[in-house]
């Protein structure tokens, strides 16, 4: 049998906690994926409520703030834009190692959900279980 084993974390909560959620016609529970607006029919969302993923998540994680552009290397030294504009002019207001933490974290939010709804409780650590089953059991790893 394989053993699956996954760390919960903050930012997974964080996460977990910002998730936007909609009921189908069908009754199906799906997190929410478009929004009627003044400016067209229909807005394609994150499931944050945003436009875009990168940007929601890093604010969800990273605060909503000014960013200093020149510490990435776009921009003229001091000069600050906001991050809505940075990506409005092309630029990305993350670093690589940023995105690739988000998308991991996003890519694994699932699992988190899945942990968090089995044990009914939100809380950060190492979980494992068997491969075939959901019985997800908290455990302190090995250092």
């Amino acid at each position: 049998m394989s053993l699956i084993k996954f760390e919960v974390k903050k930012e997974h909560l964080m996460l977990l906690k910002n998730l936007e959620w909609s009921m189908t016609d069908t009754n199906h529970i799906l997190s929410i994926n478009d929004r009627d607006n003044d400016d067209a029919d229909d807005i394609i969302l994150t499931p944050f409520g945003g436009a875009e993923l990168m940007l929601d998540i890093g604010e969800i994680i990273y605060g909503s703030q000014d960013i200093d552009i020149q510490v990435i290397g776009l921009l003229e030294e001091d000069e600050v834009v906001n991050i809505d504009d940075a990506e409005k002019m092309g630029l990305s207001v993350y670093t690589d190692e940023q995105v690739t933490e988000m998308t991991e974290l996003f890519l694994g939010l699932a699992t988190a959900l899945d942990i968090c709804l089995y044990r009914q409780a939100f809380e950060v650590g190492h979980y494992k279980t068997r491969y075939h089953l959901r019985d997800w059991k908290k455990y302190e790893p090995k250092k």
